[in-house]
């Protein structure tokens, strides 16, 4: 992929017409274009320093691979890059170890990166992995844009995108139905009589939170409620934040003479931060506060009460993930697409109003 017109990647001022090639590389560090091209493949004969050199050189003038990304399939990298966000997230952390610990069964090794939410460092990760030449660039994207997504323009047969619908994309992918799993949650409450609830998510640029949150304004319109756009609260997946925002809720409604408030949230470390908060002014979950969590972390049976949460089948997902790659790597010219749904796992943490009747 070429970059011509005069714009900015990464905020420096490009104002060359002429594409990026291994040769402008070359001549911007006044080195060889052998020495570039080594580099860029990772030759072992390239002292790491000067590696590191050229690929930042690349990094900046956002040099994308054309017609080299063909001739990467005849000379692997055996490599694969997982760029997704949250990896503090131990369902994500599950899914990538699991793809890391079968590919390295054949002599694959696996880069993982952190996005963040953030478009920005998104990018800086799709331009390391593409000067890496990774035979597989596995995504999560930022958001529903596809000014990054563009730089894969001739990478998309060895790109999988992970996570929401991207149905005019055409590459392998993995879809998690996350608007399903916002309209189980907004329905588990709105049947026990819940209709005053915070939604707790991660910024609604992010796809799946956007779907998220369409699931739970599609269900609370099915009870014929419009759900209020305040209560939805946008912060960091984190118990800080969870406890943060839920103890200025809780503060004000107290303040306010209301009474139980619950909580839904785009995943159970959030929710968690909703436990702290409930203890912090002795609440009780689920008498005072009902809270719903989403991904069904490991430790979310364990908590008291035992946390309610949207699952999501972290096997399933794992093994979809390493057959898209193999398909890939076994060069089958097929796209694969794995549709996932979410279960709700009802535990205790939402409390029944209607037995108050």
């Amino acid at each position: 992929m070429y970059y011509h017109l005069q714009h900015k990647i990464f905020g420096k001022t490009m104002e060359n017409t002429r594409r990026v090639t291994l040769k402008t590389i070359a001549k911007e560090l006044g080195i060889s274009f052998s020495t570039v091209s080594k580099a860029m493949n990772d030759n072992p004969h390239i002292k790491k320093e000067t590696k590191e050199l050229i690929r930042q050189k690349a990094h900046e003038l956002g040099y994308s691979p054309n017609t080299s990304a063909r001739n990467l399939r005849t000379n692997k990298s055996h490599s694969i890059s997982i760029i997704f966000n949250d990896l503090a997230n131990p369902i994500l952390t599950s899914i990538f170890d699991h793809i890391a610990t079968e590919m390295a069964k054949q002599n694959y090794s696996t880069m993982v990166c952190d996005s963040k939410f953030d478009p920005f460092l998104e990018r800086k990760h799709i331009v390391k992995a593409i000067a890496n030449g990774s035979d597989i660039i596995f995504l999560e994207p930022t958001s529903l844009s596809k000014k990054n997504f563009n730089l894969l323009n001739n990478w998309v047969d060895r790109v999988v995108l992970f996570g929401s619908s991207h149905p005019d994309i055409e590459t392998s992918k993995i879809t998690i139905n996350y608007f399903h799993g916002g309209y189980l949650s907004a329905k588990e409450i709105l049947e026990k009589g819940h209709s005053d609830a915070y939604t707790f998510t991660t910024t609604t640029d992010f796809p799946p939170s956007f779907e998220f949150v369409s699931g739970i304004k599609k269900a609370f319109n099915e009870y014929g409620l419009n759900y209020d756009s305040s209560k939805i609260i946008e912060m960091e997946s984190s118990i800080d934040d969870g406890f943060k925002y839920a103890c200025k809720i809780l503060e004000d409604r107290k303040h306010n003479g209301k009474s139980h408030v619950s909580f839904i949230t785009f995943c159970d470390i959030q929710a968690i931060g909703i436990y702290k908060a409930a203890d912090y002014f002795r609440l009780n979950i689920p008498n005072d506060i009902s809270v719903i969590g989403h991904d069904d972390y490991p430790f979310s049976p364990y908590v008291a009460p035992k946390l309610t949460t949207i699952n999501l089948p972290v096997n399933r997902i794992a093994n979809n993930s390493i057959a898209a790659v193999k398909s890939i790597l076994e060069s089958k010219n097929q796209r694969l697409i794995f549709n996932i749904e979410p279960t709700i796992v009802v535990r205790e943490s939402v409390k029944n109003l209607w037995e108050e009747n």
